[in-house]
């Protein structure tokens, strides 16, 4: 196999253009040490500096906007509430296994999962907005109501189904919750 060949820079991809009125790194230099120079008092902002601190300004501006998060439609929260509905269901039916403690209905399940966003967790459980709670007690009714669905898992020769209290606890945080619970035949 012969050897690669060496580029020479000549026919290597076209180089970024500047945009009209963009910054270059020595006006950047420049208003970053005339804002420290008045920010530590020890100068005053130049005449010929105010044309280059207004370009840095919306240079940041720009910058800021880029990592700024969409606000998020009524809709678009609804939709990712239900895909995070049918993943919570999946999971705790997975979680319902057969255990000797069935037969006395104190089999016990804890599902983790993630969601970063407490609105949209706010819509999981029915909740015109987030939570207000780090922790809430449901009744079986109510929990399966708020989710929309029965959760039931199966045995060989039985249903299991959920009963006494779930219980769910919220981290905005660190955008975590985990919905313990007993289940049983």
């Amino acid at each position: 196999m012969p050897p690669k060949r060496k580029s020479d820079g000549a026919g290597g991809a076209a180089t970024k253009k500047a945009k009209k009125g963009a910054l270059s790194d020595a006006d950047i230099t420049l208003a970053k040490s005339v804002i420290n120079d008045v920010l530590d008092g020890t100068g005053d902002i130049p005449e010929e500096n105010v044309p280059v601190l207004a370009k840095y300004a919306r240079f940041l501006e720009e910058e800021v906007a880029k990592y700024k998060p969409e606000e998020k439609t009524r809709e678009d929260i609804e939709e990712e509430a239900e895909t995070l509905k049918s993943i919570v269901v999946r999971g705790m039916q997975k979680l319902m296994k057969w255990v000797p403690s069935c037969k006395t209905k104190s089999a016990k399940l804890a599902y983790d999962c993630v969601c970063r966003d407490p609105v949209v967790f706010g819509a999981l459980l029915g909740l015109p907005d987030a939570p207000k709670w780090k922790m809430h007690k449901y009744t079986v009714e109510e929990f399966e109501n708020a989710i929309g669905s029965r959760i039931k898992g199966s045995a060989r020769y039985a249903t299991l189904w959920l009963n006494g209290n779930v219980n769910v606890r919220y981290d905005a945080a660190e955008g975590t919750f985990k919905i313990t619970a007993t289940y049983g035949i």
